[in-house]
C-alpha cells in the first residue's frame, strides 16, 4: 500500500500489548512499527519517530499514533518527513498542531479515568480541522492495549472485543485512507 504507521506505546506498557490491535491494519499492507521506549517512557527518546520512517525508505506515506502518553509524543512528531496522519488512542496533543497538515484521529473511551471524555474535549481546538473523533461507549484506558487493568482507570461498560474491534475500525479506515503528496 505504500503505507506506514509508527506506533508509540503508552508509558511503562510492554510494545507488545500492541499488537493485536495493530495486526489488522499490518494484514491490510500497511507497514506498523512499534517503537520501544527506554525506560518505557516515550518522551525519552525524540528521535524514536524519525529513526522509525527512516528505517522503510520505500514507505513515503505515515501516520503516527500512540496510547497515551506515546500519543503525546506522537503529536510532536508531525514534522517528520512523509508523516500524514495523527492517530491519537485515549490521548491528545501537549501543544497546538491544528495548523498541521495531518489527517487526524482521535479514539477515547466513555469511561476512561485516565484520558477523561472532558480531557480528551478539551484537546479539540488543538486538533487539525476535520479530525475525526470517536468515542468508545463504555470503552476504558486499558482496553486500548491488552495489558491488564491500569490503576486509576474506570469501569468499562462495554467488553474488551468490542472496544477493541471500534478502535481497530477506525485506525484502520483514517490510516489506509490517507493520500501521499
Amino acid at each position: 500500500s505504500g503505507r506506514g504507521l509508527v506506533f508509540v506505546p503508552g508509558a511503562l506498557v510492554d510494545p507488545r500489548a500492541y499488537l493485536a490491535l495493530l495486526r489488522p491494519l499490518a494484514e491490510q499492507g500497511v507497514r506498523v512499527i512499534v517503537t520501544a521506549p527506554p525506560l518505557g517512557v516515550a518522551p525519552a527518546d525524540p528521535g524514536a519517530v524519525g529513526r522509525a520512517v527512516g528505517s522503510a525508505p520505500e514507505i513515503r506515506t505515515w501516520a503516527v499514533g500512540g496510547h497515551s502518553l506515546g500519543g503525546v509524543a506522537a503529536a510532536r512528531a508531525l514534522d517528520v518527513p512523509g508523516v500524514r496522519g495523527l492517530v491519537l488512542w485515549a490521548s491528545y496533543p501537549a501543544a497546538d498542531v491544528s495548523g498541521a497538515p495531518v489527517a487526524a484521529l482521535s479514539v477515547s473511551g466513555s469511561r476512561d479515568a485516565l484520558a477523561t471524555p472532558d480531557a480528551i474535549a478539551d484537546s479539540w481546538a488543538q486538533l487539525p480541522a476535520g479530525t475525526r473523533f470517536v468515542v468508545v461507549d463504555g470503552g476504558v484506558h486499558a482496553y486500548f492495549g491488552d495489558y491488564g487493568p491500569q490503576t486509576g482507570d474506570g469501569e468499562a461498560g462495554v467488553d474488551r472485543a468490542t472496544a477493541q474491534r471500534q478502535i481497530v475500525a477506525a485506525t484502520t479506515d483514517v490510516v489506509t485512507s490517507l493520500r501521499p503528496d
